[in-house]
């Protein structure tokens, strides 16, 4: 059994990051003067909202422009290009920071290019994106009562038939309803219990995109 601070899987992550004196790859020059370089962050606001109850697409517009690599001069993608992605809608409990994949970047004259399925991050470039959380407690809450409720039932059945000691139709009928009811108390609760946390996004939420891939492109216009 593993101890609670971890430490086998500290040492080996240790031994894991231990590296080469040397590279074995060699240093390779640029293929293209105008190049986004991985690393580059690319500025944006989401034009469509998020909600994580159903999986879906997301649309963002950048909103500063993006220079070459090189001289720092010279827009590839210019300010009011368009970014097609997608968000994760599988949300964990306790999450509270909604997964986006950038997959497209339309231009504003029609070029387009398929960057492949770039992390989106917030202002600090921490993965993902924080708006409202909705952990559906008004619900849980209802869930518990009516939980209680059934077995308030549930136990005053029983009651009932235990002080209907030879009428065995009578103890039958309470014990089924008895049962009955905390069946169905429990998969109220099981059920509320089990629902995903809603992750709201809203439209004009400013992201990043964080470049993980050097992009070769043409200057714009």
């Amino acid at each position: 059994m593993q101890p609670a601070n971890g430490q086998a899987a500290k040492r080996q992550f240790a031994a894991n990051a231990r590296t080469d004196d040397y590279l074995t790859n060699p240093l390779q020059p640029a293929l293209s003067p105008w190049e986004v370089k991985a690393g580059s962050i690319i500025s944006a606001a989401l034009v469509t909202a998020i909600n994580s109850d159903l999986p879906g697409q997301v649309i963002a517009q950048v909103t500063e422009p993006v220079y070459d690599h090189k001289t720092g001069r010279t827009v590839l993608i210019p300010q009011g290009s368009r970014l097609i992605g997608q968000y994760d809608s599988q949300i964990a409990y306790g999450q509270n920071r909604a997964l986006i994949a950038w997959n497209r970047i339309i231009m504003p004259d029609g070029r387009s290019i398929n960057i492949g399925s770039m992390a989106g991050a917030d202002l600090s470039g921490a993965a993902g994106v924080q708006d409202k959380t909705d952990g559906h407690f008004g619900q849980l809450a209802r869930g518990v009562i009516l939980s209680t409720l059934f077995s308030v039932g549930a136990a005053a059945a029983q009651d009932a038939s235990s002080r209907s000691s030879g009428a065995i139709v009578v103890n039958s009928a309470g014990s089924g309803v008895s049962n009955a009811a905390q069946q169905v108390g429990q998969q109220i609760t099981g059920r509320d219990l089990n629902r995903q946390p809603t992750l709201r996004v809203r439209a004009g939420w400013p992201v990043r995109v964080l470049v993980s891939k050097d992009m070769i492109l043409a200057p714009y216009p």
